[in-house]
């Protein structure tokens, strides 16, 4: 086979690849082959497509080294200022093809900002645990009571009561032996009603002293009453702050998660916000503005790899 040959199948390979074959390329083609040997290299050459360089943007075979000749790099970006080349820009290898700075430095806002309430969710927290503890320490019940006052009024009226009863004995006794005690020419009728109206008198100091014995237990029995009272609200009311505490605690477990969940997720989209670069140095051929998604912009960036 000819070198001529052999180049009208490189030809034909490569537009096969392109979907440039025609039917009239590939008679022209053909008549090329069909040429005699003896034509010159002049005439051979002078043969070929006249777009010698849309042939050769078209050639992806590997470079001696196996990089690829053409690299077309898809991007994802925010904005426009997020790319970073344009089209005829020669880059390094390595060289930042695109950074997405602006949506970086919005998340690591909200991040800084989803940090500082975590720290005060979390001082909350402690404040909560602190509370149920301080409650389970004091507890729900109230001091000993003695009702001692009331017992003290209770005894001064037993006593005074006792006193009065021994008054009353006494004024009886001695209106029992009246009729020999009085002296003579003294009237035993009107001494005798003297000492029953002072009779009555001790008597009525008895019926006080009683009545008060009976209002000083009554006292005792309404503070024991009003006693059970308060310990009942206090234990309801001890229950109620033991309940709005662990309450607040629980509150806070579910925002701090919800919180450490939003931070991973800004953590995931930090991770993927990693600078573009390019794998093979080379140049810029085009750029090409796929689509918008939302916030997101699709960009195909096709670079001519060094050879």
């Amino acid at each position: 086979m000819s070198r001529m040959e052999t180049r009208a199948q490189r030809i034909i390979e490569t537009l096969k690849r392109a979907g440039w074959l025609s039917p009239g390329v590939l008679l022209f083609l053909f008549a090329s082959c069909g040429q005699k040997a003896a034509t010159t290299p002049t005439t051979a050459t002078a043969a070929p497509s006249p777009s010698p360089l849309a042939l050769s943007s078209l050639d992806d075979m590997p470079t001696a080294s196996g990089a690829p000749r053409y690299l077309r790099v898809k991007l994802t970006i925010n904005q426009a200022g997020d790319l970073r080349v344009k089209a005829g820009d020669k880059i390094e290898a390595g060289a930042t093809l695109s950074d997405r700075a602006f949506e970086r430095r919005r998340l690591m806002i909200q991040r800084r900002a989803l940090v500082v309430a975590v720290r005060r969710i979390d001082q909350q927290s402690a404040a909560a645990q602190e509370s149920i503890k301080l409650l389970a320490t004091l507890g729900g019940d109230l001091p000993p009571a003695t009702f001692a006052s009331e017992s003290a009024a209770i005894r001064r009226a037993e006593v005074d009561a006792q006193a009065a009863a021994r008054k009353v004995a006494l004024q009886q006794e001695r209106l029992a032996s009246l009729p020999g005690i009085v002296p003579a020419g003294f009237d035993a009728g009107a001494v005798e009603s003297h000492e029953n109206i002072k009779l009555a008198l001790v008597q009525d100091a008895q019926r006080q002293a009683v009545a008060d014995v009976e209002g000083s237990r009554a006292k005792l029995q309404a503070a024991k009453e009003s006693r059970a009272i308060e310990e009942k609200r206090a234990k309801v009311d001890y229950a109620r702050q033991m309940l709005a505490a662990r309450s607040q605690l629980q509150q806070t477990e579910s925002a701090r998660a919800q919180l450490e969940a939003q931070i991973a997720a800004i953590d995931a989209q930090l991770a993927q916000l990693v600078a573009v670069r390019a794998p093979f140095g080379g140049t810029v051929k085009r750029i090409e503005w796929e689509e918008m998604d939302d916030a997101a912009i699709i960009v195909f960036v096709t670079l001519t790899i060094n050879r």
